[in-house]
């Protein structure tokens, strides 16, 4: 391995391209090794069939995921609130808007 003295940009560029490129090695483990474990679970009355450390893994991945997932699914239940809220006041706009003569809406600049 060569010999870096801390001058080099190029080996913090180095060092963040593998940090990235083991990251997505990470996550596309974690994936393969989620669906295996999905189907043990289907396929295995209990999860003997993993060893300890799997057992340990996948028991915290489920959890994570159940809170991943609740997140998710409270991010979209906000989302959608502000979006029927915000069709909720264009048609109340809309509304008032209607009740005004067209003088009316000139003179507020509308």
């Amino acid at each position: 391995m060569p010999c870096y003295d801390g001058r080099d940009d190029n080996r913090n560029h180095y060092l963040c391209e593998q940090i990235t490129k083991l990251e997505k090695d990470k996550d596309q483990l974690t994936r393969m090794l989620c669906s295996v474990c999905k189907i043990v679970e289907l396929t295995h009355d209990d999860d003997s069939a993993l060893p300890h450390n799997a057992k340990i893994w996948w028991s915290e991945h489920k959890e994570a995921d159940a809170i991943r997932e609740k997140k998710a699914r409270q991010a979209a239940a906000k989302k959608r609130k502000a979006r029927e809220e915000k069709i909720r006041k264009m048609e109340i706009a809309e509304t008032a808007l209607a009740k005004l003569s067209s003088e009316e809406i000139e003179a507020l600049g509308l």
